[in-house]
């Protein structure tokens, strides 16, 4: 796969847009294209970090972008790096179908437990095609929305938004 388009990076940029969230979380960030969009946001949120498990990449990350806390470590340990009580945005690169079936696991549970220490937290991930949402939902109180397709990203890629159910978002339907 080719890393996120700048056309990819930018949408979920703009679903950032008024999310009221105090902390922005990228778990995955790979080659940094899609931290190069959270990097120009950095000042709408009191905390910007990105959690990367591969050492390497972390070396790159912190060389290019040395103002954003870039964490060596695993999503599922998310809630070592994350204690927040007001609401965090989560922007995942994670490649779930991909992943071994208990890693997964464990970063959705993480995933989830972090959205559910913060009320009105977000999870932004998205997936290639146009197919069904990432994962299944983490719990009847989450539920995912389709809320973006990308048609310049090799391959297409779709956008989706995790939230606990009744959560009101300012960015609204599409």
């Amino acid at each position: 796969m080719a890393p996120a388009s700048r056309w990819l990076a930018d949408a979920i940029g703009r679903e950032l847009d008024g999310c009221g969230c105090d902390t922005l979380v990228e778990v995955g960030p790979g080659t940094g294209a899609i931290t190069r969009v959270l990097n120009e946001r950095r000042r709408e949120f009191s905390r910007v970090l990105a959690v990367e498990r591969d050492e390497w990449m972390v070396s790159v990350l912190r060389e290019r972008y040395s103002e954003l806390e870039i964490v060596h470590g695993c999503a599922t340990e998310l809630a070592r790096h994350v204690r927040s009580t007001a609401p965090v945005a989560i922007v995942s690169s994670l490649p779930f179908k991909s992943l071994p079936e208990e890693v997964a696991e464990g970063c959705i549970r993480a995933l989830a437990d972090t959205m559910d220490t913060a009320p009105g937290s977000m999870l932004l991930q998205y997936t290639y095609g146009l197919g069904s949402p990432p994962f299944a939902s983490p719990a009847p109180r989450f539920v995912w929305r389709r809320v973006g397709l990308v048609a310049r990203n090799l391959p297409p890629a779709t956008i989706w938004r995790l939230d606990h159910v009744g959560t009101r978002t300012l960015t609204g339907a599409r």
